[in-house]
């Protein structure tokens, strides 16, 4: 009922069709109409949110983009077209994380150009589709239509071989700009940086030394973002952050727990003990927020109503709805001043160890080369 409310389509896949779920007959017509769906969706003017690989995963680049997407967009643009409505396009997008299975961090979400859906030149395939009709596209528009949309979604991706190799060029974005007398204020400049760092193809050496260099940093779940100007690992306590933190979180706790504290400690504490694998983390993050207006929100509304309705209600409810995202926002600010208190004490952890040693031997190597990446 959620999914179906939310907009989801079901797709039978191959490897379900391979372990018995349903027969090719069943499975293909379930396919046709959640396609011939998606394309009357896109034509009318809605949006639809798609994962053109068909799976999910943690590399470091995309993997080979299935040919339904392209399918059921080239159909939308004749649907479209049929009806002289505005012509649809695909808009990619680029999803960047700090850490993608924290639960708050960091996000920059990058939009390339959009890509013009060419017309399917077959008024027989044109006129199936406005009637209801599922019809395939020619292949000789969807395979190029597909090759465009990897090339478009590889430039907004870290489209590095592997993780280890994409921490080193955020590494080296983060050292060529401290060498001019820069930082990289945000995660979006961090992106931009490393990108150029791919593309200017840095010598083995340094990049081998970047790596290693990285790798210190991550084990000790830090990042770049730990070093100073000098490149030297930051060794101040945050203290002030800290005690701060846990004063707001303290101070707005009885309203936080009360409004949306236990659904987001729900999903915090079952995302961080599962045993599905990193990957699952988010879903269980995402939960507590999916299911909060069905089962925890309609109780505490009529709570709320019951308390108000004994007094000035209009005044009262514009007052606790405004206490409570406020109250929300000051804790989270404070979880965050909280964050930052217990990634300096790892920084000073990694400091005092010989890694952390090692560390800063590795990038006195690396500063003298950081020129030959311009």
């Amino acid at each position: 009922w959620m999914t179906r409310r939310m907009g989801s389509q079901p797709v039978i896949r191959r490897a379900e069709l391979k372990g018995g779920v349903s027969d090719p007959e069943f499975a293909a017509k379930i396919n046709q109409r959640s396609m011939l769906t998606m394309a009357n969706c896109i034509a009318s003017g809605h949006p639809a949110v798609v994962m053109p690989e068909g799976k999910s995963h943690q590399d470091s680049k995309l993997h080979a983009l299935r040919t339904g997407t392209l399918r059921f967009t080239l159909n939308a643009a004749s649907i479209a077209h049929a009806k002289n409505l505005p012509l649809p396009v695909i808009q990619p997008v680029g999803l960047h994380y700090r850490c993608h299975h924290w639960f708050r961090t960091d996000a920059y979400i990058e939009f390339g150009e959009p890509i013009k859906i060419p017309l399917v030149e077959d008024p027989l395939h044109n006129t199936k589709l406005t009637e209801g009709e599922w019809t395939e596209p020619p292949a000789d528009q969807v395979i190029p239509l597909r090759d465009e949309l990897f090339e478009k979604l590889s430039c907004i991706t870290p489209n590095a071989p592997d993780w280890e190799t994409y921490r080193a060029w955020i590494l080296l974005g983060h050292l060529s700009a401290k060498k001019e007398g820069n930082e990289l204020p945000s995660l979006k400049h961090e992106v931009l940086a490393a990108r150029e760092v791919g593309e200017s193809n840095p010598p083995g050496p340094v990049l081998d030394n970047a790596k290693h260099a990285a790798e210190i940093l991550h084990s000790s779940e830090l990042d770049a973002t730990s070093l100073d100007p000098s490149g030297k690992i930051i060794r101040k306590k945050a203290f002030a952050r800290g005690l701060g933190g846990l004063l707001l979180m303290l101070m707005t706790a009885p309203i936080v727990v009360v409004s949306s504290g236990i659904q987001s400690l729900a999903g915090w504490y079952q995302g961080d003990h599962s045993d599905e694998g990193i990957d699952a983390r988010t879903t269980h993050h995402m939960i507590g927020a999916v299911l909060s207006p069905l089962f925890f929100w309609p109780v505490v509304s009529l709570i709320f109503t019951f308390i108000f309705s004994l007094a000035n209600p209009l005044v009262e409810f514009a007052v606790a709805f405004m206490a409570i995202l406020t109250s929300n926002f000051i804790f989270l600010t404070g979880y965050d001043l909280w964050v930052d208190f217990r990634t300096s004490l790892k920084c000073t952890k990694l400091a005092n160890s010989e890694s952390g040693k090692r560390l800063e031997r590795l990038i006195g190597e690396i500063e003298p080369a950081l020129v030959v990446l311009k």
